[in-house]
């Protein structure tokens, strides 16, 4: 039967371990963690950014369902998105509410001017994030080749 183990011992062999298992021992794991003030620079992000410093507070977008990054970087509320989703299992009035703007926003990639104007006047949205450059009808605010934005006349 072995001996007591010595605390030394295990103590290298978790650190080991734990930088093997992470990723530590060759830098990858900081390329995969967004460290405070290293946001990385997706399309997404810098999107959000330009709606944040170029709108007033409380601007409300329609942008598209799977758009995760958009609160969080531009400080701006938006209609919904498919992470809104998570306490609807808590509430059936907030579940009902969610569906129904997921409904709504069901399609979003193929909507024409008139959809998103529609959608704007319902929800009281003065602006639209899509990808691409592809809405006749509506004026391009700014665009970083990937995501467009516009505002709703």
């Amino acid at each position: 039967m072995p001996g007591p183990i010595d605390p030394a011992w295990a103590a290298v062999t978790a650190v080991a371990v734990l930088f093997v298992g992470t990723g530590l021992w060759d830098g990858s794991l900081f390329q995969r963690v967004n460290l405070p003030g290293r946001v990385p620079g997706t399309s997404e992000v810098r999107t959000a950014e330009w709606c944040g410093a170029n709108t007033p507070e409380g601007t409300l977008f329609l942008v598209p369902p799977d758009f995760r990054a958009f609160r969080v970087f531009s400080g701006r509320p938006m209609v919904g998105n498919i992470k809104d989703g998570g306490p609807a299992v808590f509430s059936r009035a907030f579940m009902v509410q969610w569906l129904a703007r997921m409904n709504d926003l069901g399609g979003y990639r193929d909507f024409d001017a008139a959809r998103f104007r529609a959608l704007g006047e319902k929800y009281g949205a003065s602006h639209v994030v899509a990808e691409g450059d592809r809405i006749p009808g509506l004026a391009p605010l700014a665009t970083d080749g990937h995501y467009t934005v516009y505002a709703l006349p």
